[in-house]
């Protein structure tokens, strides 16, 4: 018995150093003890009355926004809440959101990502759909002065957790699933360690094809078409990835891996060919800020500006902690406006750029 006593004692102290080891290594590696310096050059509004603003997409010809909005919270829990789109002229200083699909009635319209298209006979929006049953959807859609007309549903056995996507024809997109495991032990490990088993979908229109793999939470997916230039960004692997892709079979050719020190989430490319990230500086505060609302998180923005030869700048333009817009997903630019989408709170923010 004194034998198993002390065998056991030193299993349970093996044990306890082993989850010790790995929480310190969570810890550090979630950003925990990074000391925050925020800064903006500008000022913000906030902007009321749209839940959950996680992705955005700006239509560059005429400034006008799309915002994709759900009340994530909530809806964990109550199948019948609906999400929706919103649009909003960004050049008229008195204009506020309109809704265009979804909204308050009961439905299965839960929205994630958004894509926009433009082609020859009009606008096109691609949308990620998390429908209540359980299952995962592209919707897309036609952009009407009305509003939107739904044009199609598309899914497909390898869409099994999507988060952003990125269109690049009228039937063609690319999609990234940000988890491999189901909600568990095995997702917790995933998302913690972190295990980069996630991978992008292209999808060609008929069928989807497994186009990259052995990612760490893909999130953000953006392409600049005039380039064929795709950019990803593995939230837990902080990792910027940057591809060339086939137009014509979407293969992907990886040009350059850029490591940044956050947690990088949605991807949006402005007039200028810069990319513009949503990002969280702690990983921690967003696991917390998701169950508990009064707990803030902080929001960064960066600009990455790439040289087409290689190589590029990677500027912080916003980092905030003081809760005027908490855990920001996307963040896009238009002019000298910066419009931020969080993923919970009940507003969105709309920031001028200081001209210096």
């Amino acid at each position: 018995m004194r034998k198993f006593l002390i065998w056991t004692g030193g299993l349970l102290a093996v044990l306890l150093l082993v989850c010790s080891f790995l929480v310190i290594r969570f810890l550090v590696g979630s950003n925990y003890f990074t000391t925050l310096e925020p800064h903006f050059a500008g000022s913000c509004q906030m902007m009321p009355g749209v839940v959950g603003a996680e992705d955005l997409d700006i239509d560059a010809t005429t400034g006008t926004l799309y915002l994709s909005a759900l009340d994530r919270r909530h809806a964990a829990d109550d199948p019948l809440i609906n999400g929706a789109l919103y649009r909003m002229d960004l050049n008229d200083p008195a204009a506020r959101p309109q809704l265009i699909w979804g909204g308050a009635e009961p439905g299965d319209f839960r929205p994630h990502g958004i894509s926009l298209l433009p082609q020859p006979d009009g606008l096109r929006i691609f949308v990620i759909n998390h429908p209540s049953d359980g299952s995962h959807t592209v919707e897309i859609f036609d952009v009407t002065e009305d509003g939107l007309t739904h044009r199609e549903t598309i899914a497909d056995p390898l869409i099994t957790s999507p988060n952003d996507l990125a269109a690049i024809g009228p039937r063609r997109f690319y999609v990234g699933n940000d988890l491999a495991n189901p909600p568990g032990v095995m997702q917790l490990l995933e998302i913690l360690l972190p295990r980069a088993q996630t991978d992008l979908i292209y999808y060609d229109g008929e069928q989807g094809h497994v186009a990259a793999d052995g990612l760490a939470f893909t999130n953000g997916v953006a392409v600049a078409r005039d380039t064929h230039r795709l950019y990803l960004a593995e939230m837990t692997g902080k990792a910027l990835r940057i591809f060339d892709y086939d137009p014509e079979n979407g293969a992907l050719t990886q040009r350059d891996q850029v490591h940044l020190e956050t947690f990088m989430d949605n991807i949006n490319i402005d007039a200028m060919g810069n990319l513009w990230i949503g990002a969280h500086p702690k990983f921690v505060d967003v696991m917390r800020h998701s169950f508990d609302a009064t707990v803030t998180a902080p929001s960064q923005v960066l600009r990455v500006s790439l040289n087409p030869e290689g190589g590029g700048k990677v500027d912080e333009i916003l980092l905030s902690e003081n809760g005027m817009i908490s855990a920001v997903s996307a963040a896009a630019a238009y002019r000298d406006k910066l419009v931020l989408g969080p993923i919970f709170d009940d507003h969105f923010t709309i920031c001028t750029l200081s001209s210096s």
